[in-house]
């Protein structure tokens, strides 16, 4: 063996490790970035989680409350707003909601489109009992309206309990 293959020997080798540890680089720091990737992402799933628990759990006690309220003929309205409803907002416009799967999604969605219609409409109600337009010559009808919409909204949640109760302990 001449000096001349003995060089071209070792450079052919070198070249292939060369090339053979820059791919196992490549892959290895993939590997990696995933699983701090997946590990991250399991943590936010984690807590953005526990945030919609306590807002569901809040929002459930909440329900009871207004119903109790609600059911007696004269409203003493307590403070607005009615409902929490800012895990929705996080999750809505986070990446979160890619991580729940269709059943969930639909459930929460269902849920919160309760609050936020019930909160619209327990708003309207301040306004028109508590705030300047209580003086208008129809506002008794219109807090009729606003009374009927809210009860209806609150039976239909508490007809939901048990599925909100399973929503719930899901994402515990």
């Amino acid at each position: 063996m001449t000096l001349n293959q003995i060089w071209n020997f070792l450079n052919q080798n070198l070249v292939s490790n060369i090339i053979g540890a820059l791919i196992f680089g490549v892959i290895a720091a993939w590997i990696v970035h995933r699983l701090v990737s997946t590990k991250e992402r399991q943590e936010i799933i984690s807590k953005i989680s526990l945030i919609l628990f306590n807002e569901l759990n809040f929002n459930k006690t909440q329900a009871k409350i207004l119903k109790e309220i609600f059911d007696k003929p004269s409203v003493l309205l307590t403070t607005y707003p009615a409902f929490k409803t800012s895990a929705w907002k996080i999750i809505t416009e986070s990446r979160f909601i890619e991580s729940l799967d269709a059943s969930k999604i639909s459930r929460l969605l269902m849920f919160y489109e309760i609050f936020i219609h019930t909160d619209i409409l327990y708003q309207d109600l301040w306004t028109f009992t508590v705030g300047i337009n209580s003086a208008m010559s129809n506002s008794e009808e219109i807090r009729k309206f606003l009374r009927a919409r809210i009860i209806e909204n609150l039976n239909q949640l508490h007809g939901l309990e048990p599925e909100l109760e399973k929503l719930i302990k899901e994402l515990k």
